[in-house]
């Protein structure tokens, strides 16, 4: 038995018959989710398999209807063998590609079992029958169920399952399908899309300011807790698994040499990236300080607690006042008191606890309450390899409830206990923490805001501030610079005004040799204000050209424009430049060898590439240059000859011809790259 099974279908059986075989080997040659996993199961409990860092949650896969989801307590289960196959799918794709959040991949499977069973009579979903057609229907109910990221990416697994059916020959007939469904279109910057989106993911103004106050005055432990860990999110963009997995002792020294003051916390990213030192900004050093200063005197009971279990394993842990029960009999005042104060008759009840002359043997209460350690106790994160005595997270148990909590017995902080403390279950009757200290929205509704959020508004701060992509992505504890764009909220507005701001700065920009001819004016201020009124972005850069006067005269050939510049160090658009490098030498090349071939017109197709190939490799020169620092804007140069708009006026007789160059360069590069270019400096 294995993690990963390879099944390979063979040709001379029918659909139906390959069908089967799958469904067999992942029953018996797969491991995954464990060894001991009850294949034939409708809910599987994988909680130990998956280890999700931060939760004490039960993770479960149940293989029901689509009906039956959401908030139905109903579990009516797929019909057969449409649910056989699914189980199958599900243990096999887990080995070949790994997932933590196996939603969109059931939710694939739910959404085609319920169009199979009613295209064959409503008891009967056959997986061999599936067709393109099905698939269709099966995407245009997904997009009336989920919202358009979700249905998304529901249709992104449901041709994953169209591939794997074509691939292993489990229906008679390929289907060919892919999915119609298109992402959302979340590029644009600007209009009340795009206000709505970015209002969705960033906090509101009132929650930021709810949570300041809160963090200030809070006085009970469940209220510091929550509020301290707000302040951390805060602090660093930060996933919420990484914050409660911190040990106690997470504050780091400044490096040698460094700031006496400089602050700084170990991390453990959830995604991947190594273990850093993620140094707070001088602003928020202090609260984070304090914040860490506070939870930890908050759940100092809790590590003793959790020391006395990792001391002495099998022995109930007896607080302050409690010593004289060990070994006696305890009534249920006693009891009440070491359990919080729960209801001891339903307690007694659940726990199978046998009372004689209304009294608990102290041997029985033991067993019982030691059952309520964690399960994966002593480990509290297997990443750090923190043990609970350890941990800043770790409270005593119930501390989040309205009940007191058990004194002898300990749980970890999750991210429900977070979450309803950020308002997520206001209306289901849970308060929150801005509830509890009198703070709502303007319009009077319950404050609430996601974990995830501070991550969100951390990010669009770093890039409005000029941040580079390698150092927001390393900030953010990720291992690929890429995923930066999907937390970049910045308006069309805000970065129209920080190009502006940089292009009317003498010692952030520069240029290409001087043998492109750039005229501009006097200073960089009128610059900035005649060419940067619009921008938009493009693939290497951003165009400043005004379209509401007119078109543009260059019909996109970005890199002989004066109006186009580059920003160095953003990592994306400098890899394209790279990329379209590569493609303009492969076609000089061509372009060449067609004129050693002497084929007609191939000398002007070798002069257009090879002008083509300086300007990109002066450009790339230039972005890679490590003497410049990162935010600098990089005009490309002007154009080779006149204008449209130039020429247009000439034939009717009017002079547009721009003034005569200044003596003085109007812009200057490092005089050992311009040498290398064969330049001089103009």
């Amino acid at each position: 038995m294995s993690e990963i099974y390879h099944f390979v279908p063979k040709a001379h059986l029918k659909a139906s018959e390959n069908l089967a075989a799958f469904v067999e080997s992942c029953r018996s040659q797969l491991t995954v989710f464990g060894s001991g996993l009850n294949f034939d199961a409708d809910v599987w409990d994988i909680t130990k398999a998956f280890n999700k860092r931060g939760s004490s949650y039960a993770e479960r896969i149940i293989f029901r209807t689509l009906a039956t989801t959401g908030r139905d307590k109903k579990n009516d289960p797929m019909a057969e063998p449409f649910k056989s196959f699914a189980k199958a799918h599900i243990r096999y794709q887990q080995g070949l590609r790994p997932t933590k959040v196996q939603g969109s991949r059931i939710a694939a499977l739910r959404v085609l079992e319920q169009i199979l069973r009613e295209a064959q009579g409503g008891s009967l979903a056959d997986p061999s029958a599936i067709t393109a057609d099905l698939l269709n229907q099966a995407a245009e109910l997904t997009k009336r169920r989920f919202a358009p990221t979700s249905a998304y990416k529901v249709g992104a697994h449901l041709e994953l399952l169209a591939h794997f059916l074509d691939d292993h020959r489990l229906t008679p007939a390929a289907t060919g399908w892919r999915n119609p469904i298109k992402p959302p279109a979340d590029g644009d910057r600007i209009g009340k899309e795009f206000e709505e989106r970015r209002a969705e993911k960033m906090p509101s103004a009132a929650a930021l300011d709810a949570l300041t106050v809160s963090f200030n005055i809070a006085t009970e432990p469940i209220d510091i807790i929550q509020a301290s860990v707000g302040a951390l999110l805060m602090s660093a963009p930060t996933r919420i698994a990484e914050v409660l997995t911190l040990p106690e002792d997470c504050e780091a020294s400044p490096p040698p040499g460094g700031d006496p003051k400089q602050y700084g916390l170990r991390w453990w990213p959830a995604k991947g990236a190594d273990p850093q030192v993620k140094w707070v900004i001088p602003s928020m050093a202090d609260i984070a300080k304090l914040a860490v200063d506070k939870v930890r005197r908050a759940t100092a009971q809790a590590r003793t607690v959790a020391a006395w279990y990792e001391e002495n394993p099998g022995t109930l842990y007896l607080p302050p006042g409690f010593e004289h029960l060990r070994g006696q009999d305890l009534d249920l005042k006693e009891l009440a008191a070491l359990t919080g104060g729960r209801k001891m008759g339903d307690f007694c009840t659940h726990y199978k606890l046998r009372r004689r002359n209304g009294r608990v043997q102290f041997a029985v209460a033991e067993a019982a309450i030691l059952s309520m350690l964690p399960a994966d106790f002593p480990v509290f994160d297997r990443v750090s390899d923190t043990s609970y005595s350890e941990a800043l997270f770790v409270v005593l148990k119930h501390q989040f409830r309205y009940t007191s909590p058990m004194g002898c017995m300990i749980e970890r902080v999750t991210h429900g206990h977070v979450a309803n403390g950020f308002g997520a279950c206001v209306k289901r009757g849970i308060t929150s923490l801005f509830d509890r200290m009198g703070f709502k929205e303007p319009d009077g509704t319950p404050i609430h805001v996601t974990s995830h959020q501070f991550r969100h508004l951390l990010n669009t701060m770093a890039q409005k501030g000029g941040a580079n992509q390698f150092d927001i992505a390393r900030w953010s504890g990720r291992k690929d610079f890429s995923q930066n764009t999907a937390y970049d909220h910045e308006s069309a507005g805000e970065l129209l005004a920080r190009v502006q701001a940089i292009v009317g700065d003498d010692t952030g920009i520069f240029g290409l040799p001087a043998e492109i001819r750039i005229n501009e004016p006097k200073t960089r201020e009128e610059y900035g204000r005649m060419v940067a009124p619009t921008a938009h972005t493009t693939e290497i850069g951003f165009c400043l050209h005004d379209f509401s006067g007119s078109p543009c005269e260059l019909h996109l050939d970005c890199l002989r424009c004066a109006e186009h510049v580059c920003v160095k160090g953003n990592r994306h658009k400098t890899g394209v430049v790279r990329r379209q490098l590569a493609e303009a030498r492969a076609l000089l090349t061509k372009a060449e060898k067609s004129m050693t071939a002497e084929a007609w017109g191939a000398d002007r197709w070798v002069a257009a590439h090879t002008e083509t190939v300086d300007r990109l490799e002066a450009l790339l020169a230039i972005l890679e240059d490590p003497d410049l620092p990162d935010g600098s804007i990089i005009r490309v140069g002007g154009p080779g000859g006149p204008s449209r708009l130039i020429a247009a006026a000439a034939e009717r007789g009017i002079d547009l011809s721009p003034p005569e160059p200044r003596s003085e360069p109007a812009l200057e590069l490092p005089r050992n790259l311009l040498q290398d270019m064969g330049g001089d400096r103009g």
